[in-house]
């Protein structure tokens, strides 16, 4: 081959081989990927974060952070099905059926089932109360993550939140019937694990645990933990000590007993402790 006809080739090869170059996926791009556009059960609500830093915190005497050995030595699947099916059972609570559905059998997680089966919560007593002339400031709206549920049942939007800033006497009507629908969509991924073992959902929590062990993608400030809410625990969990804000006052029995925080080992687990500091800020409101 003449000297001028292996210059042509490589030039050749070489243009092929640019033409085939794709550039490393992001972070952003993989997460993006798990996220369900068609069934409800996948849905993650779009919350944003609050502005926060993040602090020292001491848990309730009644809650065991420190969890015994078999606890600790769950697989990612079976803390994320136990987390996601207790925070169910919370979620269900707050919602305007007088009767939610209960999951009784689950094939692919029979024993985390049996083992950490939780009694059927009575119904919670709350009103949603929020500042009219505040509502339309993201800085306030965002302490309250119930709003940002979406009232449709297969897509993100639109918000409760986006419905209220048109027609502010129906702000409680909205987010009420925004968290029967979350109810239902939690219930939806609950029965899509327990009948195939897995989910949209479980693999985008899975994908954001690989990821940061491999790097520091969720920093310990509102951009880290805006990367946390587009998982199902964690936006769960957002929405949950929101709803404790707009309870009836009651009696709280003296003693509920030393419980698992399994929210928390999942924090733990993905190396983010710090994310409860965000929840107590969520807690103590505006």
């Amino acid at each position: 081959m003449s000297r001028n006809s292996l210059l042509i080739l490589t030039s050749a090869l070489m243009v092929s081989a640019c033409g085939h170059y794709s550039p490393p996926e992001t972070f952003e791009s993989k997460m993006a990927r798990y996220q369900v556009k068609h069934d409800g059960a996948g849905v993650v609500p779009k919350i944003e974060a609050i502005e926060f830093r993040p602090t020292r915190s001491r848990a309730p005497a009644s809650v065991m952070q420190e969890s015994n050995a078999e606890d600790v030595a769950f697989s990612n699947k079976k803390l994320y099905f136990i987390t996601l099916y207790r925070q169910y059972n919370e979620l269900a609570a707050y919602s305007s059926s007088t009767s939610h559905k209960t999951i009784d059998q689950c094939p692919s997680f029979h024993s985390a089932l049996v083992d950490h089966a939780v009694p059927k919560q009575n119904k919670v007593k709350w009103a949603a109360k929020y500042d009219d002339q505040s509502i339309d400031n993201d800085q306030y709206s965002r302490y309250y993550p119930e709003l940002y549920l979406s009232m449709d049942t297969t897509s993100a939007t639109p918000r409760a939140l986006d419905l209220a800033r048109k027609d502010h006497q129906k702000t409680s009507n909205y987010v009420q019937k925004a968290v029967d629908q979350h109810v239902d969509k939690t219930y939806a991924e609950l029965a899509e694990l327990c009948e195939y073992g897995t989910s949209d959902n479980y693999y985008a929590f899975e994908n954001l645990h690989t990821e940061i062990r491999k790097k520091s993608v969720a920093q310990a400030n509102s951009q880290g933990m805006a990367i946390l809410l587009k998982t199902t625990v964690f936006s769960n969990k957002a929405v949950l000590e929101s709803l404790k804000k707009h309870k009836a006052a009651s009696r709280m029995p003296a003693s509920v007993g030393l419980q698992v925080d399994y929210e928390y080992e999942v924090m733990k687990r993905l190396g983010v402790p710090w994310a409860k500091s965000y929840y107590q800020a969520i807690q103590q409101g505006p």
